[in-house]
């Protein structure tokens, strides 16, 4: 899934560009490190997940959950690293 969003972490959803999986995404803020999230597509949610942003704030790992093609649940975790 790739695509760009506004990222408020309001839990109010806001629509993504360029994605086939979904097109609105919704962010609330857990605590000083977490944000969770929920994908829509049509007004129906599809993928729920989290970001979780490490103390220094100098990575964070996006852990998704959603539905794969076969019906059957499927989680992405990715890592990221500033540089």
């Amino acid at each position: 899934m790739s695509g760009r969003w506004r990222r408020t972490p309001c839990g109010k959803p806001y629509p993504i560009e360029s994605s086939a999986v979904y097109d609105q995404i919704a962010y609330t803020k857990k605590d000083e490190q977490t944000n969770e999230l929920k994908g829509m597509k049509n007004g129906k949610v599809v993928g729920t997940g989290s970001i979780v942003v490490a103390p220094d704030g100098k990575s964070r790992v996006v852990t998704v959950t959603m539905a794969g093609e076969d019906g059957k649940k499927m989680t992405g975790k990715s890592a990221y690293t500033k540089e």
